[in-house]
């Protein structure tokens, strides 16, 4: 999967400092398997990376991260009241916090799919209701496609899903 953030850092440090130099943080002279696993990421190890940067974007709310105020999504109970209305400023709403917190996309498009349990998708286990305050409960789905910042010709499609437990999961 590649170094860490921390682990490229310490190496760098490790580098500028000398091998010889005492005390180097975390034994980091007994780690010489830093450097053999320090690579371009592939393409799949970046859409795992953004996948997993997603998924933790869309369950922060915002507001919740006192360092970052904005980082997160709105309470999507809110958004949600009226959806067939707008259902374009949810999707506005998504794709401006995916170009924001996820710079390794780029031209990103979000598509919803907002449907109630009458729908021919029906109420799926791994989705779960949101009731507006008309108390009539929709299904939200959410299509994210983009390119690879640092491999423009990769297309890139994700969706989501809202678990039972009310946080979202993007494959």
């Amino acid at each position: 999967m590649g170094a860490t953030l921390f682990e490229r850092l310490t190496l760098h440090l490790h580098r500028s400092l000398g091998p010889s130099s005492p005390g180097v943080v975390g034994g980091l002279r007994d780690r010489d398997w830093i450097e053999e696993d320090l690579h371009e990421p592939t393409s799949e190890e970046q859409v795992a990376s953004i996948r997993r940067n997603l998924e933790r974007l869309f369950n922060t709310r915002s507001g919740s991260a006192s360092a970052c105020p904005d980082y997160g999504l709105p309470d999507l109970n809110d958004l949600l009241v009226g959806a067939g209305e707008h259902s374009q400023h949810i999707e506005q709403t998504v794709a401006a916090c995916v170009t924001r917190y996820e710079p390794r996309l780029t031209n990103v498009q979000v598509r919803g799919n907002f449907s109630s349990p009458a729908s021919p998708y029906g109420n799926k286990p791994d989705q779960v209701t949101i009731s507006q305050s008309s108390g009539v409960p929709f299904l939200l789905q959410l299509e994210i496609t983009g390119r690879l910042a640092a491999m423009p010709e990769q297309e890139v499609t994700l969706s989501t899903t809202h678990s039972q437990s009310g946080r979202f999961e993007v494959k």
